[in-house]
């Protein structure tokens, strides 16, 4: 049935409700005499108030203040840095955005506690990636507003920077704690207005009270402070580098791609060789952790290289087993490094003790490297009298090692030794340095071109013989800063004397800066020339303890016409034998050579003769300084003319 059709659109009267309020509107009982209301908005009253007073602000005080953020980061942050002076720039950019803070009121100041977030990014000499990371500048500030109480309002202004100061080598805890070392401050000086508020009552009159007591307290306020936000140091996926445990996770974490390495090298490596780049970075894993990205890299890359082997730098370890010359798997015998390495590479020899049946025979330009601070010992066994170290070829170094060879004493042999090549063309460019040279041999045995001694401990304990003996020279012979301790017998210290005459020596000779304890000679030059010469012996503390010698001894076979300085200057001689000189020319040997006047320049140097000196019979002395020539000598016209005296001093 069609409703709208049937009643015209009107509903019938059972649908309409009759309104409980009568005067609300008027039902008419179909759609067209629907309500009519009369619709009137509420007239609102106020009202009225039972006080005539009100609440408004008032203001305590407003005042421009500066903060200042600062923190010292210390060297050991920045595994690339070295040294303050490596520092190329720093640069500090702070996130203001970033600032959180606490503000809280005590009786007539604001406290404010907060952090700024910066990245600081340093740029190191010789270093390609500057390091950059993130991390927070912790500030306070304690403002003066006279009349604050606790429960007043503060406001303050958003904050900006006045300035940012850089101080590098400033001192510091270290990052673990135990000790001062030199970092760098990072300031930064931050500006805003704080204003302090108060609610208070004002009457119709304009007098106004507090709400309360608000300064009132029985005992000072103490404020627990919300917690500042945790900043990451750098990368916050470094956390995964920082938390590992294990070498699964530490590999997990460097091979992560968003980590940002580079992997390139270390893409090339065997699976257990990165599982060794992964121990080490583990192991070697700063107590607070890798600090940037870069540092990582850093770490990663001094991992890769120690695993790789590098034909330039083989490393060798005393007991070794199945090693390939890497730092991380060295070889087990010295031999092994120097058949490796490249020529003119480095052989680095780790701490231990190596044992050698017969020679160490270097036959191309290398450096032994002792590592550690305790030198490694190079042992030569006692079954055989042959030389210990032979060194024949050219730019050898040989730095850091306890060299010991207790063989029985032959004509020739010593703990090292540089042999003849030819005449005409001498082993060249050899270094021993830092080294200790010790046994019952001769220290050194040589024909050499350009020989440097330097920094080397001499324990000299052969029967009647020398430590250093030097057949043949040339270059620029160089004895500088070393120590001999001679033995119950050892005879001379530095000697130049050849076997064949045919062995000469030009060129110049330092022998500077030496100590001498117990033997009978220092310097006994006793060679023959082949060109110009000059020898330097300055700068030595010689002192014979009860060895019975004179400590420089110069001879008729040298040709003096081609010796172009011979000074003996600033040393310090120490003899307690009355027949003994400090400077003595002695005939005999072959050659008539003689010096000529003034030739021999003895300056500046200090002689202690505690019992007199050059009563030997025969001799020719000084009458004032202990210097003079044997009878052989003044035979081929040897006069003390030839010594040229001055500033010399008798203690």
């Amino acid at each position: 049935m069609n409703m709208s059709s049937s009643h015209n659109g009107k509903k019938p009267d059972r649908y309409l409700k009759k309104s409980k309020h009568k005067d609300c509107c008027k039902t008419g009982g179909s759609q067209d005499t629907a309500c009519k209301c009369k619709f009137k908005a509420l007239e609102r009253k106020m009202k009225p108030l039972i006080s005539d007073c009100t609440v408004v602000d008032s203001l305590v005080c407003s005042k421009k203040v500066q903060k200042v953020a600062e923190v010292t980061l210390p060297l050991g942050l920045f595994p690339d840095l070295p040294d303050i002076t490596d520092i190329v720039s720093v640069n500090v950019v702070p996130n203001l955005a970033g600032i959180t803070q606490n503000v809280r009121i005590i009786e007539g100041k604001v406290v404010n506690i907060g952090i700024v977030p910066a990245t600081i990014t340093v740029t190191i000499l010789g270093v390609d990636v500057p390091v950059t990371f993130t991390t927070s500048l912790p500030f306070q500030a304690h403002t003066d507003c006279p009349g604050a109480c606790p429960e007043d309002t503060v406001t303050e202004a958003p904050l900006q920077i006045e300035g940012i100061f850089v101080q590098p080598g400033v001192p510091v805890v270290d990052v673990a704690g135990l000790e001062i070392v030199t970092g760098i401050l990072i300031k930064i000086i931050l500006r805003t207005t704080i204003t302090v508020t108060r609610p208070v009552i004002v009457d119709k009159h304009g007098y106004f009270c507090d709400l309360n007591d608000r300064c009132k307290a029985d005992n000072p306020p103490t404020f627990v402070l919300p917690a500042l936000p945790a900043l990451p140091i750098g990368n916050g996926l470094l956390d995964a580098v920082n938390d590992a445990e294990t070498v699964e996770e530490m590999r997990a974490a460097i091979e992560d791609p968003s980590l940002g390495l580079d992997l390139t090298i270390y893409e090339t490596l065997s699976e257990a060789q990165k599982n060794q780049v992964a121990e080490i970075i583990l192991e070697n894993r700063p107590q607070r952790g890798y600090t940037s990205v870069q540092s990582v890299q850093g770490a990663l890359n001094n991992a890769v290289e120690q695993v790789t082997v590098d034909p330039n730098n083989i490393y060798v370890e005393s007991g070794s087993t199945g090693g390939d010359g890497s730092r991380a798997n060295p070889f087990g015998t010295i031999e092994e490094g120097m058949a490796a390495v490249n020529t003119g590479g480095i052989v680095h020899i780790l701490e231990g003790i190596y044992n050698v049946d017969t020679q160490l025979i270097i036959n191309k330009s290398l450096t032994l490297q002792g590592e550690g601070e305790v030198r490694p010992q190079v042992v030569f066994s006692s079954s055989n009298t042959m030389d210990g170290l032979v060194i024949q070829a050219d730019n050898v170094t040989v730095d850091n090692l306890h060299l010991i060879s207790n063989r029985a004493l032959t004509g020739t042999n010593a703990v090292f030794s540089v042999p003849l090549r030819t005449p005409d063309n001498l082993y060249a460019n050899i270094t021993i340095k830092s080294s200790i040279i010790e046994g019952t041999v001769r220290s050194g045995y040589m024909w050499v071109e350009n020989m440097t001694l330097l920094d080397n401990i001499f324990i000299h304990n052969a029967p009647n013989t020398q430590s250093l003996r030097f057949q043949m020279v040339r270059g620029t012979t160089n004895v500088l800063n070393n120590t001999f301790q001679g033995g119950s017998t050892s005879v001379g210290a530095v000697i130049f004397e050849p076997n064949l005459a045919s062995y000469t020596v030009s060129g110049t000779i330092n022998v500077t800066g030496n100590t001498m304890t117990s033997f009978t000679q220092f310097v006994n030059f006793y060679s023959f020339l082949e060109g110009s010469t000059s020898l330097f012996i300055e700068d030595n503390s010689i002192d014979h303890q009860d060895k019975s010698g004179s400590s420089v001894i110069l001879t008729t076979r040298v040709n003096y016409a081609l010796v172009e300085d011979l000074l003996i200057q600033n040393n310090t001689f120490i003899n307690p034998h009355p027949t003994r000189l400090a400077v003595y020319f002695a005939g005999g040997g072959g050659g008539n050579n003689i010096p000529s006047e003034d030739q021999i320049k003895v300056y500046d140097n200090t002689f202690n003769f505690p019992n007199g000196y050059g009563q030997r019979p025969g001799d020719v002395v000084d009458p004032v300084y202990p210097v003079g020539y044997n009878a052989e000598a003044a035979s081929f016209g040897m006069t003390l003319d030839a010594f040229d005296l001055q500033g010399n001093m008798n203690i």
